[in-house]
């Protein structure tokens, strides 16, 4: 494993209009010229799937850790840890509150749809350890976090406030749906008021009732601010939107990036 990031390729005009709903190259091509809070830099991913989000870090050298629950993943993963020295799986959620033995919700529909929360129905209960973002850092001797990438099936907002307050972020990006993004947006820049964000809002594909499938692929149909998602959604908001919403530093980004 390299001990340092690779140096960030030149990005022009071209790059930044290709990838304008790209949000995976977006968000990467950011933090390849942010200025590290560790060496290398490090990428928390909490509810991490099959970290498909996670390998382009991995592959530029970055400490990656990641928190997945679901024990259908669990053989893959640690799999993933054996081929990559700088990967480190985590088989525990996180939340605000630390417990054992904790009720977590696997969907055989979609391994995507698993969650402490029941989403599916159908799901089926399984045991979990529950961990906090600051008893993860004490542990492994963390005073800052890259990058910090969460996916934790509405429990996100949760996710973000077991973080220790003396932790520093360099960048933050948390899925929201329903009515759960002005709590977290009002909750993450009281504590982080010199971030910036980039909504990326996705569509799932729609059934015959016309409701929005849940566990299939999504298209990200838009790229906002904060307000002006708001005032969409107040002026004209077609049911189950959803997305993610990054949040980077204002004072790391180039004019018109």
């Amino acid at each position: 494993m390299s001990e340092t990031v690779q140096s960030a390729p030149r990005r022009d005009k071209n790059f930044w209009s290709a990838n304008y709903l790209n949000e995976g190259a977006i968000t990467m091509a950011r933090l390849e010229n942010h200025p590290p809070l560790n060496n290398p830099k490090i990428l928390v991913n909490v509810g991490s799937h099959l970290a498909a989000e996670a390998r382009p870090y991995i592959d530029a050298g970055w400490r990656v850790f990641a928190f997945e629950p679901n024990p259908v993943l669990h053989d893959q993963l640690r799999e993933m840890e054996r081929a990559h020295e700088n990967f480190t799986f985590l088989p525990k959620a996180v939340s605000d509150k630390p417990g054992e033995d904790l009720t977590f919700w696997v969907s055989d529909k979609s391994s995507g749809m698993s969650s402490l929360v029941k989403r599916d129905p159908d799901a089926r209960e399984v045991k979990v350890e529950v961990t906090t973002l600051a008893a993860f850092c004490e542990e492994y001797g963390i005073e800052a976090i890259d990058f910090l990438l969460v996916d934790a099936e509405l429990k996100d907002l949760e996710v973000v406030m077991s973080l220790g307050p003396s932790t520093r972020v360099g960048a933050l990006c948390v899925e929201f749906g329903g009515n759960r993004l002005n709590a977290l947006h009002g909750t993450i820049t009281e504590r982080w008021p010199q971030f910036d964000e980039i909504i990326w809002e996705y569509r799932k594909p729609l059934g015959e009732d016309g409701k929005e499938k849940m566990g299939v692929a999504a298209k990200c149909i838009a790229r906002s601010s904060y307000e002006q998602y708001i005032e969409k959604v107040r002026t004209d908001a077609p049911r189950g939107r959803w997305g993610n919403i990054f949040y980077f530093d204002r004072r790391f980004v180039k004019k018109g990036r």
